[in-house]
């Protein structure tokens, strides 16, 4: 928590590469980074479940009480949501934005067990930190999210080499397994975001399950 307090200016998220998908959309592929905007979207959605306990009625940084910031974030106007995962758990992503019981239920996963150590420390900060109301602390805890926390965007054109741009991004990082690179490329060949949710569930998860 020392962005919430302060000890911590900023924290630099990285860097996430997302490729047009066709000029005629706004949609765009995620090329690099999809972990992380996971990751972010599963603690914007445990401060939109706690803000029914903790939100404070009346707030100078919006513009009607009682509407989180971070609701607008998840889903778009047409109430889509803003980023869909291609993760080997998509379904529990899928109940975590649509279905929080579903995702309870599942007594295993990385997305569930991700949303229950958020849940668990923003808690334990907003319940147990001396100083201020409840409310006050919790205001804290979504002001540092959404006010300290920074990506870097690359956005590529769809003619773009994105899987040769993944390649270099990531040679200085932790190195790619050879399955990371194929399903990368293999995923990549289909322009559709729906195209790809459908070669990466029904062809590449179960591959990756026989492995």
């Amino acid at each position: 928590m020392a962005l919430v307090d302060g000890t911590q200016k900023q924290h630099f998220m990285g860097t996430i590469v997302l490729q047009k998908t066709s000029q005629f959309t706004k949609q765009r592929s995620v090329i690099d980074g999809q972990q992380r905007l996971a990751t972010f979207t599963i603690l914007l959605k445990v401060l939109l479940s706690l803000s029914q306990d903790y939100w404070p009625k009346k707030s100078p940084r919006l513009p009607k009480p009682k509407t989180p910031p971070f609701t607008n974030l998840l889903w778009n106007p047409q109430k889509h949501p803003r980023f869909t995962a291609s993760l080997n758990d998509g379904d529990s992503f899928t109940s975590l934005l649509k279905d929080l019981a579903g995702l309870k239920s599942q007594p295993y996963g990385q997305v569930k067990n991700c949303y229950d150590y958020f849940m668990y420390e923003v808690i334990q900060y907003v319940e147990n930190t001396a100083g201020g109301t409840k409310p006050v602390r919790f205001q804290k805890v979504v002001n540092a999210i959404l006010d300290r926390m920074f990506i870097v965007e690359i956005e590529l054109s769809s003619a773009d080499d994105a899987q040769g741009i993944f390649q270099t991004i990531n040679y200085a990082g932790v190195p790619l397994t050879a399955a990371d690179l194929a399903r990368n490329f293999i995923l990549g060949l289909a322009k559709k975001p729906e195209d790809q949710k459908r070669f990466n569930d029904d062809y590449w998860q179960p591959l990756e399950l026989l492995i």
